[in-house]
């Protein structure tokens, strides 16, 4: 049944590992391990399964793997979870015209997440709304370099403004302006 589809391959090795077919069980493991080498549970159902066929040290190395997986994805969650919680603290500040204080929780955002070009355009705007138009001319930058688009040019054209780049602006401001028609033409077929 479906050998290349991880989802059906992940539940008749949970059936065969229920049902006491161990064997059957890891192989299934193996093969939604060898195409999906992180997911979680075929780390588990393989331990398992290897550890019921008296094979323990191979079965000790499936559930070792199982666990760092494991412990991996609950701190990816908690990391989000986070994430979400500081993006509506931000939301709430900017709304409440606290813009130093959406700053100060936007850049906790960026040093968490880097290479996120939405946690930079976010800050970016943060800033300019706090009227800090060299610092939010960085970000926009950094936004932009990590593949940011459309938007970002925008934010960036007010930034350089702000700041008095008025030949940079008027550039930001027809790149987007490009974009938008190119979004449009794009809309219309």
């Amino acid at each position: 049944l479906a050998p290349r589809d991880v989802a059906t391959q992940a539940a008749l090795a949970q059936l065969h590992l229920r049902a006491g077919r161990n064997a059957e069980a890891a192989a299934s493991a193996r093969r939604i391990i060898q195409l999906a080498p992180d997911h979680v549970q075929a780390h588990f159902v393989l331990g398992t399964a290897l550890d019921r066929l008296d094979r323990s040290d191979e079965g000790a190395r499936a559930l070792d793997a199982f666990a760092r997986l494991e412990s991996a994805e609950a701190a990816a969650r908690a990391l989000q979870l986070e994430l979400a919680g500081l993006r509506r603290e931000a939301e709430v500040a900017a709304g409440q015209g606290d813009h130093a204080r959406a700053v100060a929780l936007l850049t906790q955002i960026v040093e968490k997440e880097p290479k996120s070009s939405g946690a930079h355009v976010a800050l970016g705007v943060a800033l300019l709304r706090a009227g800090r138009g060299t610092e939010a001319v960085d970000r926009l930058q950094a936004a932009a370099g990590l593949g940011a688009f459309g938007d970002v040019y925008r934010h960036l054209a007010d930034a350089y403004a702000l700041t008095g780049q008025t030949e940079l602006s008027t550039r930001a401001r027809e790149v987007y302006a490009g974009i938008r028609r190119e979004r449009l033409r794009q809309d219309a077929r």
